[in-house]
């Protein structure tokens, strides 16, 4: 008999409720699973013990055959039931998912029921009224001992508890003695106060397991979300990485153009011409990083590589990049020399102080900006000041968020997306230079960061080590790189300060460049992209160079921002520059490697590690 036929003989309510939502019908699952787990077994144990004890006391009384017939039929429905139900022991939302373990369980129920029921007809004898106490206690505990067990479902409760209340109350208001009818109305009223018992402890279990369900189903759509923001993260990531890799391909050579130009026009008078296309395309490269790197100041990629910076240098490079702008704005940017010295990353602290510069000359209308520097106690504090809108203050913190910005309600695109104070945070926190804000509207705003000053030795190793370049620097260099016009614009640069440089496009070629070298004057250092032409490999290309040729100094100039690459990169040990390089980066970096036969009138100069990775990190 399928589900459908049991529909027609059970009444409604008895496990086949109206249609549920799927929250309702998880609830139920979790209630037949509970009722399983929990009190299965405990109820049939105790139904065993209890039918020995009842039919042991009343034959012994009555001597009736029909009480041990009684007894093997109560045996038999209880095998039935435990045959039914012990394979879901085991995995008891089993049985809650399948629709045939209910309604049969509640038809053996019922036959439970009414086996109990029918004791007080068939073994109550007027003139034993303490066989008739010892009848109704028992059919009292069934009754009260399933309240607690089967609430959990109604419908298995009622299945037993109606039948066997209905008739032995009818039992006791047919008997001709008063008394017997008082008691009738009383169980009555007993069975009115359990039912309502259990119609409670239901609906309190039914309400905790709503809310757990609720929860879990909160947890699983919180879950999705993570994930849908994770998928666009990483997205957005590989976007960012497919932009960076393409935009410091050709930044990267430009760069590296406008050095070698303004090298061979020192003498001229477009010297000063070049020298601004240099800081120009600095500035470029500078608020190119600022764009393609937030996503790895997200997830923790940008790595701070600390040493002394002098302020001076960082001041003036923001007043070269800001003072054309303040110039055509018609404001005063005044940025005021220093002789200090901090312990900071160079190029980390140039953009924080940029966009704390930037921001400024944005929400000035009129007046200027003031950039200071100066010591206080055992800090260095550098202040941005402006006479612009200035900032309530319960905005100081907000302003640090992603897309806020003040007095901008149109979205003005010239006023920048909103993300130049989020950057600043992140940066400062990377730094760990703590940055502080102050203003009122129409009184302009001050930004305040804190910077540890450097030691005196410290600062003699930094002034002391451009002394040292030229002699650091290597002779020959073989570089391999997919793109000609990094090859051309390396070769240009490195060239003009006496360095001999045979650019190669394929591995094959650099092997034979490498095995030709082995009779002349070999090279002292192997440069290498990541990503070559034909799907190449050119960290592999290193580690294989590194294994044969352990005197080669090796370095990776990449455009690649993949963070699935990035941790192999990092690993790998070798140094790392990413593109776009800075010319004066390069050349730290190469004094810091060195030629392969160094002198040993001096040691070499510490690594300088701006844009430079290796095993810190890239």
């Amino acid at each position: 008999m399928t589900p459908a036929h049991w529909r027609r003989w059970v009444p409604a309510g008895w496990g086949w409720p109206s249609p549920r939502s799927p929250l309702q019908q998880r609830v139920h699952e979790e209630q037949i699973a509970l009722f399983l787990s929990t009190s299965m077994i405990s109820i049939m144990s105790a139904m065993l013990l209890v039918t020995a004890i009842f039919a042991a006391v009343v034959y012994s009384r009555l001597r009736q055959p029909g009480v041990i017939g009684w007894a093997a039929l109560m045996y038999l429905c209880l095998f039935i039931r435990y045959l039914w139900t012990r394979p879901y022991l085991d995995a008891p939302l089993r049985a809650a998912k399948d629709p045939h373990w209910l309604p049969v369980y509640l038809v053996l129920q019922f036959l439970n029921g009414l086996g109990w029921g029918l004791t007080p007809w068939m073994f109550i004898h007027p003139s034993d009224p303490s066989l008739i106490v010892f009848i109704f206690l028992v059919i009292g505990g069934l009754i009260g001992g399933s309240t607690a067990a089967a609430a959990s479902v109604k419908s298995i409760y009622f299945a037993f508890a109606l039948p066997l209340m209905v008739l032995s109350t009818v039992a006791l208001a047919v008997q001709p003695e008063l008394v017997y009818r008082v008691c009738s109305v009383f169980t009555v009223l007993f069975m009115l106060a359990t039912t309502r018992f259990v119609q409670r402890f239901h609906n309190v279990l039914t309400e905790s397991f709503t809310m757990r369900l609720e929860k879990l189903a909160l947890v699983d759509k919180l879950a999705q979300q993570v994930t849908l923001v994770e998928a666009a993260s990483h997205e957005k990531s590989r976007f960012m990485a497919a932009a960076s890799h393409d935009l410091r391909q050709p930044l990267q050579a430009i760069a590296l153009f406008t050095a070698a130009l303004e090298q061979a026009l020192q003498s001229t008078t477009h010297h000063l011409t070049a020298s601004r296309l240099q800081m120009s395309v600095h500035a470029l490269g500078t608020s190119l990083d600022t764009m393609l790197d937030i996503s790895q100041l997200d997830v923790g990629l940008v790595r701070q590589e600390i040493r002394p910076v002098a302020v001076t240098s960082v001041f003036h490079a923001l007043d070269n990049v800001f003072q054309p702008q303040a110039i055509e704005q018609g404001l005063e940017l005044r940025i005021r020399a220093s002789k200090l010295w901090v312990a900071s990353d160079p190029q980390l602290l140039e953009r924080l102080l940029a966009n704390l510069v930037s921001n400024a000359l944005k929400y000035t209308a009129a007046g200027g900006v003031l950039v200071t520097a100066r010591r206080r106690g055992e800090r260095v504090w550098v202040e941005v000041r402006d006479t612009g809108i200035g900032i309530p203050p319960e905005d100081h913190e907000r302003i640090f968020d992603e897309f806020f910005q003040l007095d901008n309600p149109g979205r003005d695109r010239h006023k920048g997306l909103g993300i130049g104070l989020s950057i600043v945070r992140r940066l400062s926190r990377l730094l760990e230079h703590p940055v502080s804000v102050s203003g009122r509207p129409g009184r302009g705003s001050c930004f305040r960061v804190s910077l540890p000053p450097v030691s005196a030795r410290a600062l003699a190793v930094a002034e002391a080590g451009p002394r040292r370049r030229a002699e650091w620097l290597p002779r020959r260099v073989l570089l391999l790189d997919n793109e000609t016009d990094i090859l051309e614009a390396v070769t240009v640069f490195l060239k003009s300060f006496g360095i001999t440089v045979v650019g190669v496009t394929q591995v094959a070629a650099a092997r034979a460049a490498l095995a030709q070298a082995q009779g002349e004057p070999g090279f002292d250092l192997l440069m290498c992209d990541y990503r070559l032409s034909a799907g190449e490999d050119g960290l592999q290309f290193l580690l294989d160079m590194r294994q044969c040729m352990p005197s080669l100094r090796l370095l990776m100039m990449t455009g690649e921002t993949v963070h699935e690459h990035l941790p192999r990169i990092r690993h790998s040990g070798i140094p790392v520059l990413h593109k776009p390089v800075k010319p004066d980066a390069l050349l730290d970096a190469l004094c810091a490697l060195g030629p392969a036969a160094a002198p040993t009138t001096a040691d070499p100069p510490p690594m300088s590690m701006q844009n430079l990775g290796g095993s810190q990190g890239a």
